[in-house]
């Protein structure tokens, strides 16, 4: 399993991890580090359709708020996940 923002993923080729730092990095520059982890993780999804991806969205109780955060899932191996968050919606399909 890779650490959150980690795309020294396995199952993705050189290029592949590439492309999955350059998107963390650009986003993190266009929507800081509290924001767009959406838009980030249905971006990534979308490089790596080929590997099955799994758009993860989790949540956590941080200081009496409730505190969102999306990530991937590749294989097993995790991008971008914070820590702590609990999983509960995810866009695996059915039987798989």
């Amino acid at each position: 399993m890779a650490l959150a923002g980690d795309p020294d993923v396995d199952v993705l080729d050189p290029r592949e991890q590439q492309l999955v730092r350059v998107v963390l990095v650009l986003t993190r520059r266009t929507y800081g580090t509290e924001r767009g982890c959406l838009r980030k993780a249905i971006v990534l999804a979308r490089f790596l359709r080929g590997h099955h991806p799994v758009v993860q969205i989790g949540a956590k109780r941080e200081d009496e708020q409730l505190l969102m955060h999306a990530w991937v899932d590749v294989g097993g191996a995790v991008i971008d996940a914070g820590q702590g968050f609990v999983p509960f919606v995810s866009s695996e399909e059915p039987g798989r």
